[in-house]
């Protein structure tokens, strides 16, 4: 029988090491020498969208009427962020914590038929899926938006909307069995035992919500004549609570948001613009803004008073929030800033690769940063357009020029 030789056994390993390393590099050398043989290097040309902006750190002030009741047992009706009308119904109070129970109970039941007879109803079309699906994932953002904000009744809401959508029906049928179910459940309790309530009317008309933050007594007069000291005395400023409330009106379309801007930022701002701001925690999208008032320089920074009317029924709940001021917005071509190139007659342009030939292409930088460049897209039929390929690496590149490939 051979003998193990351990120093044998370790050359040949060893050998196999080498082996291995040689056939590794020779991999890593063929395909730079296959790279270096490329006579060009290409990226195609996206088209994008470019924000110019800034994030700043403000609140929200808004004319908000606190309502409050000495009623113990009281069962708001009305939803959060609701257009109410003056005189119309927001609230139940009744005698008891078993009957707020009870009626607590039955408009759960009223929310599910409804979520469900809604289910139905979309299923009737051809965008039922769709449809469906998008107000199940919107409940999702809104349970999600609300716990991350530490709102409970917000996130309670949501949480019963979208339980409500996920009762389980696979089927139109099946929806429409539960409907069935949850209708003679109503009806069994509402015949066990009486409810017997005043109705709690609105005092005015707009937007209801049970979100309440002890801020209410900031309202608009307080910003008239706002200096960046001020605001810094607002935004530190402490809640007052009234255990009575159980929820407000906000009785003005129009709403404020008012921050603190550095001083180069404010510059850029004048009374009377119309700007885009976005409140990406609370509200998907930008929401239209006119400059109400700039304040004189304290420190460097200005308090600026931003007044806007849309979206308020779904920014309700906001208050001290950070925004994204949008100054401009630039949609063109983007393509690395290598790409670019300048001719002795100072005008911009870029080679692209067509049909295996370099094509010259004069564009216009729209906006240029350290490593890209945004151009405009030209209607000539010769013009940069999107899906272009453009020449990153070459040498010799001139117009004509044909490229191997």
């Amino acid at each position: 029988m051979q003998s193990w030789d351990p120093l044998k056994n370790d050359r040949m390993t060893k050998i196999i090491c080498v082996v291995v390393c040689c056939a590794i590099a020779a991999y890593f050398l063929a395909a730079f020498l296959q790279s270096c043989n490329r006579q060009v290097d290409t990226v195609k040309v996206v088209r994008t969208v470019s924000n110019e902006s800034a994030q700043i750190n403000g609140m929200v002030v808004r004319s908000e009427l606190v309502l409050d009741t000495d009623r113990p047992y009281l069962s708001v009706t009305a939803s959060s962020g609701e257009a109410v009308a003056a005189g119309s119904q927001i609230a139940l109070a009744v005698d008891s914590q078993e009957e707020l129970d009870r009626l607590s109970e039955i408009q759960q039941i009223d929310a599910d038929i409804e979520n469900l007879e809604t289910y139905v109803s979309s299923a009737r079309n051809t965008t039922f899926a769709q449809g469906y699906t998008n107000r199940t994932q919107s409940a999702i953002r809104q349970m999600a938006s609300a716990v991350a904000r530490g709102e409970t009744l917000k996130a309670e809401e949501a949480a019963s909307t979208l339980q409500s959508l996920l009762l389980g029906t696979s089927s139109k049928e099946e929806a429409e069995t539960k409907i069935a179910e949850l209708t003679a459940q109503r009806n069994s309790l509402q015949e066990e035992s009486t409810i017997s309530g005043s109705a709690v009317t609105a005092p005015a008309a707009g937007f209801f919500t049970t979100d309440l933050d002890g801020y209410e007594y900031l309202t608009p007069d307080r910003l008239e004549n706002l200096t960046a000291a001020g605001l810094q005395a607002l935004l530190a400023a402490e809640p007052q609570k009234d255990s009575r409330a159980y929820g407000k009106i906000v009785t003005e379309f129009t709403w404020y948001f008012t921050a603190l801007l550095g001083e180069s930022d404010a510059a850029r701002l004048a009374e009377g613009d119309s700007i885009e701001l976005e409140f990406s925690r609370y509200y998907t999208g930008t929401v239209k803004a006119r400059v109400q008032s700039i304040s004189a320089v304290e420190n460097g920074q200005c308090a600026v008073i931003f007044a806007l009317k849309d979206a308020l029924s779904e920014t309700i709940s906001m208050r001290s929030s950070s925004a994204e001021i949008v100054f401009s917005t630039v949609e063109g071509l983007q393509v690395p800033l290598r790409a670019v190139h300048v001719g002795e007659d100072g005008k911009s342009f870029v080679y692209c690769l067509t049909s295996g030939r370099v094509e010259k292409k004069n564009v216009q930088i729209l906006l240029q940063q350290e490593d890209y460049a945004i151009l405009e897209e030209q209607e000539d039929s010769d013009g940069l357009r999107e899906g272009d390929e453009v020449i990153v690496r070459g040498s010799n590149l001139e117009d004509g020029k044909v490229i191997e490939s």
